[in-house]
């Protein structure tokens, strides 16, 4: 599955640098995006003592694609 996930990165990549990549804009609370990405990552970092920590005011929002903004986030 990661191999797949990779190689499908890889040509979205090879799309946007030839300005074909599709944005699906939508309204992000962001704040809540980067907690349940931080739950995500927990179980890597306690191990090693480390955590994430997000401050971010309740409410912040923005417009984008959530998906390749975590996509952006994860790597």
């Amino acid at each position: 599955y990661r191999l797949e996930q990779l190689i499908n990165e890889f040509f979205e990549i090879t799309r946007f640098n030839l300005q074909t990549i599709v944005l699906n804009k939508e309204k992000i609370n962001l704040p809540f995006m980067l907690r349940q990405m931080a739950d995500e990552f927990y179980p890597m970092l306690t191990p090693h003592g480390k955590q994430v920590v997000v401050n971010a005011p309740d409410g912040l929002t923005l417009w984008g694609d959530a998906d390749k903004l975590a996509r952006v986030f994860n790597n």
